[in-house]
């Protein structure tokens, strides 16, 4: 409709200013600017449907009140948003992230050509001109076209960003901000969203709630706004635009809009510096965002609005609720800068990470306690998000890799539970509604039936749980789900150290098993048959254990900080290797790689003979380990070994419980199965087949 008004317009009235969102014009910058060709592009995309209609006003000539009115008719909308999409903005190398102006809900003619006229003349401005000498830029390159779209959102929708990399490590992950209302408080850093960060899988790895508000980005939300960023992550890099996207979103009256997407200017990763853990320095706080990583020392300096900003010196360390565009020539000048709301996405982070100036954005309430320590030298570890009293020695830093706050928890709910069941084919839905789980492979006789039931009865005995429900159906024995969920919402009031003792039994009757099955004859038939169904007992309870192994440990590294990342590389590598024994397999891998004459084999032994070590196994009589040892302690602090004892293993007893939970109970979760069926097959050569003759 705009588009064939556009074509009547410029035949009997002459060249138009105004064009279509679709017309094919806009796909070059110098026309619509940088705003308008993402969308123009993206509305030919397979997500085009998530997309908003629009119209450009051109950065040159007057605008015909007739032509605008009809554009707006066109759109029929009651409000709209008139935004700048300015021939450098959203550009690869600069964001141009708060300096020129766009209006919200506008509506009417006249409302709308003023705005087009603020909006244009946000260009002319002195912190833009002082941005593009920044940014190596000529002023002449900036001409500011207008994009005008429908007013998508209002008060009652959730809006936010998305990176397609986790702006807190560089890594490949889908980060997803979200707040009520208008995305405008976010950007601008007047609120800390909500945050979640999701994996190539659509598992959420990380989580950080607003604390005492309601949940916004529960499961199906994540999984959607992850989907579909990918997509438009994909598409883009398809049109060579760049490798990975920052979108702006809103989810209004059940519907997911994009507003905008463009280039991921900086991508953190890589090594920075931060202080050493042994430094003994007082942290004055230790919370928030790593906008840009990085230590810097300097003068603490509040500053209320801008008028206290234009008093900051060069180095200073500033700290203050948020800030604009106007505030740049004074950000431009801090050593670091704290702020107490914010985001990944807000002015000051991308600011920030453009400059390399060392930030922490969110830092919350516990900033109250800066204000004590004004004019008086601190230390920002921003690479740790961290504020010390006084400054550091050059000998107190480290470089270490970005990493993020890791903030995960087992939060499954009893749907999400059983609809992840139910795609595994092992639920069954009766015409009444009751859900129950079972045996999706062939029906079983009595004899295992009983041994079903026993072993669920043998759960709820020694954990001191009700009893399930259960059926036996065309041969399958089924269970309540609802019951097999209860496991679950229990397990997760555990402490450490119950779940410890879960795990602990579990592996004596799995030792017991092997050796009661390795000289099974008729006398301890009996005892074996007990120690059959306590295995498949612990075997119910595989999954419910270890995924709330999972989330302590993840809680465990929120609290203390610590690398997931690299953690996630210690656990792959921790595999079983064989039916009976998890360590055999590294133990092999360990003899293979300490006879390599190479650099490479010398650097892998290294890491898991340090893994070998943290689980107490005997190395003496491994060839080499004088060799690795002293590999160890030259690359200390190499990106493919790190000091896995001192960095991510910490004399700290609490965590070490949570830890060996979740590796005890991955092991036995991956294990327990096969050995189970070991034992069935030594019983059925020795006990059964005897029987038969």
């Amino acid at each position: 409709m705009i588009h064939e008004f556009h074509e009547f317009h410029e035949f009997f009235m002459g060249k138009s200013v105004i064009l279509s969102i679709d017309d094919s014009r806009c796909a070059d910058r110098e026309n619509g600017g940088g705003k308008a060709a993402a969308i123009h592009l993206m509305r030919k995309s397979a997500f085009a449907s998530r997309v908003p209609n629009g119209f450009v006003v051109l950065p040159d000539g007057d605008v015909s009140v007739g032509e605008l009115e009809s554009c707006l008719l066109s759109l029929n909308a009651e409000k709209v948003a008139v935004r700048s999409s300015a021939t450098v903005e959203d550009a690869l190398k600069s964001s141009f992230a708060g300096q020129f102006e766009s209006v919200l809900n506008v509506s009417g003619t006249q409302a709308v050509l003023e705005a087009i006229a603020y909006v244009r003349a946000s260009a002319q401005t002195d912190r833009v001109a002082a941005y593009m000498r920044k940014n190596g830029l000529d002023a002449s390159q900036c001409r500011m076209a207008v994009l005008i779209m429908p007013m998508a959102g209002d008060e009652r929708s959730v809006s936010g960003t998305i990176f397609t990399v986790d702006p807190e490590s560089g890594l490949s992950q889908v980060y997803i901000t979200a707040n009520e209302g208008l995305g405008d408080r976010e950007v601008a850093g007047l609120v800390t969203p909500e945050v979640a960060v999701v994996n190539a899988d659509d598992v959420t790895i990380r989580q950080k709630p607003r604390p005492g508000l309601p949940l916004l980005l529960d499961r199906p939300t994540r999984t959607l706004l992850a989907q579909t960023a990918r997509q438009v992550e994909t598409f883009m890099r398809e049109q060579g635009i760049c490798e990975h996207v920052d979108i702006e979103y809103v989810i209004s009256e059940g519907k997911l809009w994009v507003l905008q997407a463009r280039p991921v200017t900086v991508c953190v990763g890589g090594k920075f510096q931060t202080v050493r853990p042994e430094a003994a320095k007082t942290a004055i706080v230790k919370s928030g965002l790593a906008a840009a990583r990085g230590v810097a020392t300097g003068r603490l300096v509040y500053c209320s609005d801008v008028q206290d900003a234009a008093g900051i010196s060069a180095g200073d360390v500033m700290f203050c609720e948020n800030t604009t565009s106007v505030w740049e020539p004074f950000m431009a000048k801090a050593g670091a800068i704290l702020t107490r709301y914010g985001s990944a996405n807000c002015h000051t982070a991308v600011v920030s990470r453009e400059w390399g100036i060392p930030c922490i954005v969110g830092i919350g309430g516990v900033a109250d306690r800066l204000l004590a320590y004004a004019n008086r030298q601190v230390t920002v570890d921003a690479t740790a998000c961290t504020v010390y009293e006084g400054g550091v020695d050059r000998g107190d830093l480290v470089t270490a890799a970005a990493t993020p706050r890791y903030d995960g928890l087992d939060d499954v709910t009893l749907e999400e539970h059983f609809a992840s069941a139910a795609g595994a084919g092992q639920t069954f839905t009766d015409a009444d509604g009751a859900r129950y789980i079972g045996r999706p492979a062939e029906a079983t006789g009595e004899a295992l039936q009983k041994i079903h039931r026993m072993s669920h009865d043998v759960v709820s005995c020694e954990m001191g749980w009700p009893l399930v429900r259960h059926r036996v159906r065309d041969g399958h024995f089924e269970v309540l789900f609802e019951d097999i969920h209860s496991w679950r919402e229990r397990l997760r009031a555990f402490t450490p150290d119950q779940l410890g003792a879960v795990l602990g039994r579990w592996e004596r009757t799995l030792d017991r098993y092997i050796a009661v099955s390795e000289g099974i004859r008729e006398e301890n038939a009996r005892e074996w048959l007990h120690l059959y169904i306590r295995l498949n007992a612990y075997m119910n309870l595989s999954f419910p254990v270890y995924a709330v192994c999972c989330g302590q440990l993840n809680r465990a590294l929120a609290d203390r900080a610590l690398p997931e990342p690299y953690l996630s590389r210690v656990y792959h590598s921790v595999r079983p290797g064989t039916p009976l024994s998890w360590a055999e397999r590294m133990n092999e891998d360990v003899m293979r790689l300490s006879a390599g004459a190479n650099e490479h084999d010398l650097e892998e032994f290294a890491v898991r003979y340090r893994l070998q070590s943290r689980f107490s196994l005997e190395f003496d009589a491994v060839p080499q380990t004088d060799t690795a040892r002293e590999y160890i302690e030259t690359h200390r602090n190499s990106a493919f070994c790190p000091p896995l004892e001192e960095l991510y293993f910490p004399d700290d007893a609490a965590f070490g419980v949570v830890y060996d939970n979740y590796v005890a109970a991955k092991r036995l979760k991956e294990s327990s199965h096969h050995i189970k069926f070991y034992g069935q097959w030594k019983a059925n050569g020795s006990l059964f087949a005897k029987r038969k003759n």
